[in-house]
């Protein structure tokens, strides 16, 4: 009696223990369906600006979330917008199929898209989806499979592939991108160079880059 007495206080104190230990049980979450936020069934980009609202890339547009309600706001064309990056001024930048552009905040009626492709030349507004968007100190890069794009409020600047731009990575303020066949190019003074040693990931994908500490 005396040991089973034991075991109910120790299995009592257990709970307690685990608070005092700083453990608050599992985190809240919450999952939302197609029909919650009334967009496409798949979503590929997501930022929060500053006052804390959510933007979401979807297959119709980009989502945003206040917490309580949903919002779609669609780009020019209604396409898939497949990347989304938010700028140090808070201005958040879209990369979509067929469309580069960003969100508006001045609008009484909320954020509206706004499309920069009139800044692209004609004959290079061909591209498909901008997978990867970087907002940077040097101006926002737009990364397509046949191009990148550089905007900057005075000017523009256009580089192309002789095969596919492929993952692309911002790291310490320095733009690395797999090029189809060739590896990892890293844009140097305004051109693109091989890394070298990179020669190995020209069939061979790359998911992620990483400061590595010798």
């Amino acid at each position: 009696c005396r040991m089973l007495l034991y075991i109910v206080l120790l299995l009592c104190s257990c709970p307690m223990l685990a608070l005092s230990s700083g453990q608050s049980g599992t985190p809240l979450l919450s999952n939302f369906k197609p029909k919650d936020y009334n967009g496409g069934t798949q979503n590929w980009a997501l930022v929060q600006d500053q006052r804390g609202l959510i933007y979401v890339g979807n297959n119709v547009g980009i989502l945003e979330y206040d917490g309580a309600h949903w919002r779609m706001i669609p780009t020019r064309n209604k396409a898939v917008v497949r990347s989304l990056a938010l700028a140090k001024d808070g201005r958040i930048y879209v990369g979509s199929k067929g469309e580069l552009g960003y969100l508006d905040t001045s609008s009484a009626s909320g954020r509206q898209y706004v499309s920069l492709l009139d800044r692209i030349a004609p004959e290079q507004r061909n591209f498909q989806d901008v997978r990867q968007t970087f907002a940077t100190d040097d101006g926002v890069y737009f990364v397509s499979r046949h191009y990148i794009f550089l905007l900057t409020p005075q000017h523009v600047r256009v580089w192309s592939s002789n095969s596919a731009f492929l993952k692309a990575f911002w790291l310490n303020n320095r733009l690395i991108v797999r090029e189809e066949g060739t590896g990892l190019l890293e844009l140097k003074q305004g051109d693109f160079t091989l890394l070298p040693g990179s020669e190995h990931f020209a069939s061979t994908s790359v998911f992620m880059l990483e400061n590595y500490d010798d």
